[in-house]
């Protein structure tokens, strides 16, 4: 009964400040993600930690079909938020080398102490907000899905990112990943809010992945920060040539 109640309740700012203050008191994650979203550390885009495991199945049994062939792949999970992604990985190529990052130090806290349960030497966190500091042409697939994008952006009023998202953020990191990939190697991205074909890196890439229109369409803003149609996710991952 109390679920039905929930819609009408949200229009009572004192229900959501309730509820806000519920969840930071009782939940770490959405407490530790409430805490990034005030600091606004200078490379954050997602602030949010939701995830879940298995999330992306095509792009992930897509990326290992076609590292089927390189006999110690190695990969790098980008806003790895809490590991979901990166222990579901393991399950597709069981011979890869996985590092996941994120920028949120909780995240890796938590993703480190899952790591300790199951220990798997191939397998390493680290807390970062770019690939500065990774070697060039390092990875056979580089993995950032639901990272380049604000929660607050899926308002349709909203005309301009300018004060979530910054387009020059966005270049400057996916070049950087550009940078880290080998020749050959795969670039996956979804749900972002801007779009990899305006950045001057795509230029180095070719579509490798295509997916039919689902789910809902996505904000999307171009470099100016001014807001376009919205659109399906469909290119999602990339080739570098």
């Amino acid at each position: 009964m109390f679920e039905s109640l929930k819609a009408p309740l949200r229009r009572y700012r004192l229900y959501r400040g309730l509820r806000f203050a519920w969840h930071c008191a009782t939940d770490g994650t959405f407490r530790g993600d409430q805490i990034m979203r005030v600091r606004r550390p200078g490379n954050l885009f997602q602030y949010r930690s939701l995830t879940y495991p298995d999330r992306y199945p095509g792009i992930f049994g897509f990326v290992r079909d076609r590292l089927a062939g390189v006999a110690w792949p190695r990969l790098l999970s980008f806003g790895c938020a809490t590991g979901e992604e990166v222990f579901s990985l393991r399950g597709y190529l069981p011979n890869a080398a996985i590092k996941g990052v994120d920028i949120n130090a909780r995240n890796i806290a938590v993703c480190r102490a899952r790591l300790a349960q199951m220990p798997d030497a191939a397998m390493g966190f680290a807390q970062q907000d770019s690939a500065v500091g990774e070697a060039p042409e390092s990875y056979d697939a580089i993995i950032c899905l639901a990272v380049f994008q604000h929660q607050s952006l899926q308002d349709p009023r909203l005309q301009s990112c300018e004060g979530y998202l910054r387009f020059a953020a966005f270049e400057a990191t996916l070049a950087g990943l550009a940078r880290c990939l080998k020749p050959g190697g795969y670039l996956a991205i979804r749900h972002a809010d801007f779009r990899f074909s305006d950045t001057a890196c795509a230029a180095d890439f070719r579509v490798a992945m295509s997916i039919a229109p689902n789910g809902a369409p996505h904000p999307r803003f171009d470099r100016n920060h001014r807001r376009l149609p919205d659109e399906f996710d469909t290119d999602v991952v990339y080739q570098k040539r």
